[in-house]
């Protein structure tokens, strides 16, 4: 009951300020910012921020605007909300790069999301999307080969792991691939995606092979 209620007061609070606020970090640096002892001040001031590292941990987002909304639709597989909010942009315009190009909290892409959460109908939206952007002009070799914050994983590291837990995960691989996704990228640990399926032979003995071969084909290409 204490939680709810905590939540509840939470919830009171951003709709009072949300207007002017627009965002989560804006509220809360209006809440750094209350001066005095004010006792309900300083409850909401905790109460913003244990909210903020709730939505944080469970939710990936960075301030409760259109990053929070696209990225709740790539984690839970919602492609329609995804298509219909890249609908309302022209794929050459800044505003839809910037938003295709969004990271969360921990620096992941939707196309990070889209693979961490198996979802295929969202990967190839996002794909689909960014196909339109490069046809458009744009380079999206930036987008596709971006890497997250701490483990420096480009979302083709990601697919790599899914394809070595099953067979399923293949799609990934192939998909990104496809859209031009690096082979030779290292993460934190110094490892490629090929690295990680040679580690992983045992579960997919196929995969690390496959991989060496597009990227030696690759190579005589002059890719």
């Amino acid at each position: 009951m204490k939680k709810q209620i905590l939540f509840l007061t939470v919830f009171f609070v951003y709709g009072v300020y949300a207007e002017k606020l627009q965002s989560v970090p804006k509220l809360i640096e209006h809440f750094e910012g209350l001066q005095g002892s004010n006792s309900k001040d300083q409850e909401y001031k905790v109460s913003v921020k244990k909210l903020v590292s709730a939505f944080e941990d469970d939710m990936e987002i960075v301030d409760l605007n259109d990053r929070y909304k696209l990225f709740k639709a790539a984690r839970e597989g919602d492609t329609e909300s995804i298509l219909r909010f890249f609908k309302k942009l022209k794929p050459s315009s800044e505003e839809a790069l910037e938003a295709i190009s969004v990271k969360n909290n921990k620096e992941q892409t939707l196309l990070h999301v889209a693979v961490a959460y198996r979802h295929k109908d969202v990967l190839r939206a996002l794909l689909g999307i960014l196909s339109i952007m490069q046809a458009e002009g744009r380079n999206i070799s930036s987008i596709i080969n971006a890497q997250t914050d701490q483990g420096k994983n480009t979302a083709l590291h990601y697919a790599v792991g899914a394809a070595i837990e099953g067979k399923r995960g293949w799609y990934f691989v192939l998909k990104l691939l496809d859209a031009g996704a690096r082979l030779d990228i290292k993460n934190a640990e110094g490892k490629t995606p090929i690295d990680r399926a040679r580690e992983n032979a045992d579960k997919n003995p196929n995969l690390a092979g496959f991989l060496e071969w597009i990227d030696l084909r690759a190579k005589a290409q002059g890719l």
